[in-house]
Order: structure tokens, then sequence, then C-alpha cells
């Protein structure tokens, strides 16, 4: 994957970067966007990502924009994969779940299914459980394709799952995870799980950030999340 970093396919020959991701080592989980990219008009959530070649790269927030295209310039060593779970009948007699993964256009690792065995299934479950599916992915695109990975931007609409990775668990492990009112943590299995696929992907180099969006910037993983929903009927 060469030096890390990567141009529009019109655009090579254009200077290179000098972030190295080991300056943002020890920063919190939580992905700032609007504070890495401060810098730029006319901020928007989509600023961050830049979609080619099947996988959707974190821009550079380093760098001037292309003075020939106007794109940021990404880094071919740093992916965003958006998720989304989607729940019908949420809290009533007959839920229905399903969750969503997209880590570019028409790449393999996109995934959708509904969840099936999941009795009397909840919105938050359903986002816990898209978070589960983006980890396990996460990890063996590390192992099998992009082998110089070294950050992976998690983007969901949930703000139950950005949370919970970033700040919550964090106070959750010192207290016993129990809340600040000593209530047992609800879904505490599943955050565990998670926490221990980060790690895991820690342990293989690559930083890993959790990021919050509007869900109108996550229109792909609620597309696919919604097929796999209307695909059960």
């Amino acid at each position: 994957m060469g030096d890390g970093y990567g141009y529009h396919d019109d655009c090579k020959g254009q200077d290179g970067f000098d972030l190295t991701p080991q300056e943002t080592v020890g920063w919190t989980r939580a992905f700032d966007y609007e504070e890495l990219y401060r810098r730029f008009e006319g901020l928007k959530p989509d600023i961050v990502e830049s979609g080619t070649r099947g996988w959707t790269w974190v821009s550079c927030w380093r760098r001037a924009a292309c003075g020939k295209c106007g794109r940021l310039q990404y880094h071919s060593n740093q992916i965003v994969i958006a998720l989304d779970g989607a729940c019908r009948d949420n809290g009533g007699s007959d839920p229905r779940a399903a969750i969503g993964v997209y880590v570019g256009e028409d790449n393999c690792f996109n995934f959708h299914t509904p969840l099936v065995s999941v009795e009397d299934p909840t919105n938050q479950q359903a986002e816990l459980t898209a978070g589960y599916a983006g980890l396990i992915r996460a990890i063996t695109i590390k192992k099998e394709v992009l082998t110089d990975l070294a950050w992976v931007v998690f983007k969901s609409d949930s703000e139950y799952l950005v949370k919970g990775m970033t700040s919550w668990i964090m106070n959750w492990k010192k207290n016993g995870f129990r809340t600040s009112t000593r209530a047992k943590v609800v879904n505490r299995e599943r955050f565990e799980v998670l926490e221990k696929l980060v790690v895991e992907l820690n342990g293989l180099g690559v930083e890993v950030r959790f990021w919050h969006v509007p869900r109108e910037y996550n229109k792909e993983a609620d597309a696919l999340a919604n097929k796999a929903l209307d695909r059960e009927g």
C-alpha cells in the first residue's frame, strides 16, 4: 500500500501527507470530526469520507484540498466502516430487527442480515450487533486484505453504541459494570464482546474510533439494514 496515503485517480502526483497515525495514539476513542477538520469551511460530516476503489477512506485533515479536483486527499491505511441496526415495532408485540455494515461501494465486506435468532429484539441490541459485525470484518480486513491498515473509524447514527464504546464503557469497567445509579448495565455481555474485539484490533496495530453522525449521513448502512428487514417480510 506504499506510503499509507492515496490520491483520487485523476489527481495522482499531488503532494503527500505529513500525518502519521502514531501522532494520535492515546486520543479518546471518539472521533471528533468537527475538531479535526475545523480549518475547512462549510463543514459537514461527509468531508471525512473519500470513497474510491471500493473502500471508504478517511480524508486527510492536515492538508489543503486538491487544487485540481477540490477534494481532500485520503489516507490509504485508514478506513470508515458504517454501521446500522434497525428494529421495526421496537418495544411492541412483534419486533423485527436487522443490521447493515457498509465498507465501500460494491465491497465484498458489505453485509446485511435480519436478526432471526434474537428473541424479542430491540433497537439497542441491533445497533450493538451491527458493531460486532463491523469489528469482525475490520479484523479480517486487517489480516487478509489491507495489511497496512492503521485506523478504522466506525460510523453510526446510534448514540447508544458510540457513547457506550467511548465514554461509558471506561466508567463501567471501573465500577464493575454498574451505572452511576449502581444499576446493572443493560446489554453488558454485548458491550464486553465489543470491547474484546476493539482490544484485538489494537493488538494488530489498528487504532479504533467511533463516530456518531446524524442519520442522514449514514444512508448506506441504513439502506442495507432496511433491505434485510424487507427481505424478511
